[in-house]
C-alpha cells in the first residue's frame, strides 16, 4: 500500500482513520516500561496527519504508509513542561516514529517495529471499551 500525505482512504486492514493505544512496548525482547499512568496514543487521520502522544506533549505531522513502512514528516509539537520522565519518554517516541518503523496490522492490533523496539497498539475502541471517544479521524 502506498499512501501520500493528503487525503487517505482506509479500508479493511488499514490503520487509516483510527486511534490506537499501546498495550506492549519491548526493546530487544525485554519489556520497556512506560512512565506510570502513561500510554502511547497514535492516530492516523484520514487527512494524512499522524498524531502521537506518550503521556505529555503531542507530536503531529504528515504521514506516509509505503509498503509497510510508516514515514513521518514532523509538523508541530506541543511544549508542555511535564517533568523529566515524561519529557524523556516524549523524546524517545519522537525518535522512534522518525526512524521509519515497519508497520503491520492484524485485525484491531497495529504493530510498529524499528531496530530492536516493538510497540504493539490496540484500537482505542477495544483498549478503552465503554469510554466516550471523540469521532474517529
Amino acid at each position: 500500500m502506498t499512501v501520500k500525505y493528503g487525503p487517505l482512504i482506509g479500508g479493511e486492514g488499514s490503520p487509516i482513520g483510527k486511534t490506537y493505544l499501546s498495550v506492549a512496548v519491548t526493546e530487544d525482547g525485554v519489556d520497556r516500561p512506560l512512565v506510570p499512568g502513561s500510554r502511547i496514543l497514535l492516530t492516523i487521520r484520514k487527512d494524512g496527519v499522524l498524531i502521537v502522544r506518550a503521556g505529555c506533549n503531542q507530536l503531529g505531522g504528515g504521514v506516509t504508509l509505503d509498503d509497510g513502512v510508516l514515514g513521518f514528516v514532523q509538523g508541530v509539537q506541543t511544549q508542555i513542561g511535564c517533568g523529566p520522565e515524561l519529557e524523556a519518554q516524549d523524546d524517545w517516541l519522537m525518535d522512534f516514529v522518525t526512524r521509519r518503523p515497519r508497520w503491520t496490522i492484524d485485525a484491531d492490533t497495529l504493530t510498529l517495529i524499528s531496530g530492536g523496539t516493538t510497540i504493539v497498539l490496540l484500537d482505542r475502541r477495544l483498549a478503552e471499551p465503554g469510554e466516550a471517544h471523540s469521532p474517529r479521524a
